[in-house]
């Protein structure tokens, strides 16, 4: 069972890579990014629909649709790309990573094809948590609403609803955040840093 688990939250590696610069692209900047973006649209006078057609969920997941079939296909080809660079050991100090093999975890030094595997990897199936986030938000959003309606104090209800979806928007944007700082940052290295020799 505890193989299952490993092999089936293996895409989660990404975040578990050691070296001195990831813990900016994992947390900080995801974070503080996600933050940001969910104080502005809580401040915001007249907030954007949620979950009705054409709102803010409809067009996210109109943008989040593509991402999926676009990471796979980047993460085959990256795979599979045949160039001897991309088996080479990443410069130093070189990122590492703990992986299980028979039954005994190793830290290995990463090439820029596992890097890039495992990044592509954590683009892909987060690409798809945050289109789900968007369906399950349209899909459960006019009930949550619909749970405070009774209510006869208006500004509980409406504290109720405002903390309901400020909550939602956090999560969400930590994934999108999450997606948009990890794909920024998969582009760089692909388009310039795994081409330096240092």
């Amino acid at each position: 069972m505890a193989m299952i688990w490993y092999e089936l939250t293996r895409w989660l590696a990404y975040r578990s890579i050691k070296h001195p610069a990831m813990r900016t692209y994992v947390t900080t900047l995801p974070l503080g990014l996600s933050i940001i973006l969910t104080v502005l649209y809580l401040l915001l006078p007249v907030k954007p629909p949620l979950t009705s057609p054409g709102g803010l969920l409809s067009n996210m997941l109109t943008l989040l649709a593509v991402l999926p079939g676009f990471f796979i296909a980047a993460l085959a080809a990256v795979a599979t790309f045949d160039r001897p660079e991309m088996d080479e050991q990443m410069p130093e100090p070189a990122p590492t990573l703990a992986i299980y093999r028979q039954g005994a975890w190793l830290d290995v030094n990463l090439t820029r094809r596992t890097f890039l595997t495992y990044l592509f990897s954590y683009l892909s199936v987060l690409s798809l948590l945050a289109a789900a986030l968007c369906i399950g938000g349209q899909a459960l959003g006019p009930w949550i609403e619909s749970l405070f309606a009774p209510s006869n104090a208006g500004a509980c209800k409406y504290a109720a609803v405002l903390a309901s979806k400020g909550l939602f928007m956090f999560m969400l944007l930590a994934v999108c955040s999450s997606l948009l700082v990890t794909m920024l940052h998969g582009i760089y290295f692909i388009a310039e840093r795994m081409h330096q020799p240092h």
